[in-house]
């Protein structure tokens, strides 16, 4: 074309068709799907479905399949340590265990064991860090230890306990694990000091990961009494105040009644099942593991008035309770009675129920200081038999032969 312009429109073209050149060369590729190993180390994941059936809480079964091959441990068949991929990525090897993946996306896994007759089981994407307050334990009238657990997730986490005598805290102790690497469940604690007696304190876990803070949730305790109680033995108690009401925080560990009487040590099984006298012993007769942590195991002979000579077992000022006494505890402290009275639960009653296992009436074996606690109460149901207080994560009363080997808890007249 020629005239006026056409040495512009020349060069136009030619700028135009340079452009058009160089944008098709640098024309956006497209995203690059994610592998599927990539997609199993992105996150955690929970368990959804096992073998068939609805998993309720989210947090029961936690997996995290890391980047070195390694596992953060899931309670589902058992616990794998190892992961990899074979068959083009179509199986996933558990250990030795060889599960074919049927779903993977960024926020589903399903996986099958033994394609034709194996069980299902589901997963979701967690991506959140999680912080769980568990309780307290080693409890005194100034000190105390709190505990918890951490689960993360593809950072670590830097850990604290937030603690105060309000919800606004005020006051910061590190945990002792106090940075967690990515995919782990960690379990945590924290030594206090220089605490208030006869104080409740609020107290959560405290976790940092990705410039992200989360929290667990609030729980309470209360320090001791500046009150403590010594027995015939001299062994020394506190004591905190629940409701009306004034409780020994440790299981009686004396040998003798508080008129200076010894109580009878009865080692042999043969013996003990057939008293019908008073008795104690210490659980698997080892006074030198248990009688600090646990105290002593007693027959009811012995915590009862008429079968022991009016005597009382327990120091001067206190008495073995009754089951009105037990059951008027568990009204003041409410829902969740059993699990503020344990050192298992969150204990924020400062009760610090720990065990102390048993002594059965029919062989005279022992049971576990790990198990539940069964107090005697001074309440007959028979001739034979008696009430105790049963605490673990509940509260109740029930009735056991008089010749079982129970502890005892005083509770101040």
């Amino acid at each position: 074309m020629t005239g006026k312009f056409g040495y512009f429109t020349d060069v136009s073209f030619i700028i135009l068709s340079s452009m058009l050149v160089f944008l098709s060369g640098c024309k956006k590729e497209e995203a690059k799907e994610p592998s599927r190993s990539e997609l199993l180390t992105s996150t955690s994941w929970s368990m959804t479905i096992n073998a068939g059936i609805p998993v309720a809480d989210e947090e029961d079964c936690v997996c995290g399949f890391r980047p070195d091959r390694s596992i953060m441990g899931c309670n589902f068949v058992q616990n794998y340590s190892q992961w990899s991929l074979k068959d083009n990525d179509e199986i996933l090897v558990l250990d030795w265990d060889e599960y074919e993946i049927k779903k993977l996306t960024r926020s589903e896994l399903e996986i099958k064991y033994n394609t034709f007759t194996g069980y299902s089981y589901s997963f979701k994407a967690v991506s959140s860090v999680k912080p769980v307050t568990i309780g307290v334990t080693d409890l005194t009238n100034n000190s105390a230890i709190l505990h918890g657990t951490i689960r993360t997730n593809t950072s670590s986490a830097i850990v604290s306990f937030e603690y105060g005598t309000s919800i606004s805290y005020g006051q910061m102790v590190t945990a002792t694990s106090s940075q967690i690497p990515p995919f782990t469940i960690t379990t945590i604690n924290a030594s206090l000091s220089g605490l208030n007696p006869e104080t409740v304190y609020h107290y959560r876990v405290k976790v940092v990961a990705d410039s992200e803070t989360f929290y667990g949730q609030d729980l309470t305790f209360r320090t001791f009494n500046s009150l403590t109680v010594n027995d015939i033995d001299e062994n020394v108690y506190y004591t905190t105040t629940i409701g009306s009401q004034i409780w020994m925080t440790k299981n009686l560990g004396t040998t003798k009644y508080n008129d200076g009487n010894s109580i009878p040590n009865v080692i042999d099984n043969a013996t003990w099942i057939s008293l019908a006298t008073p008795g104690y012993c210490w659980n698997d007769n080892d006074a030198a593991t248990f009688k600090t942590t646990y105290g002593a195991l007693y027959n009811w002979y012995a915590i009862n008035t008429t079968s022991n000579g009016n005597r009382n077992v327990c120091p001067t000022g206190y008495h073995v309770p009754n089951v009105t006494e037990w059951v008027t505890l568990a009204q003041f402290l409410g829902q969740d009675a059993g699990i503020k009275l344990c050192v298992d639960g969150t204990n924020a009653s400062g009760f610090s129920a720990n065990g102390g296992g048993f002594r059965k009436d029919e062989d005279g074996l022992f049971g576990s200081v790990t198990g539940p606690s069964y107090f005697w109460t001074t309440t007959e149901e028979s001739t034979n038999n008696a009430f105790v207080c049963f605490i673990n994560c509940s509260i109740e009363t029930f009735y056991l032969d008089k010749q079982m080997g129970c502890s005892v808890r005083c509770i101040k007249d």
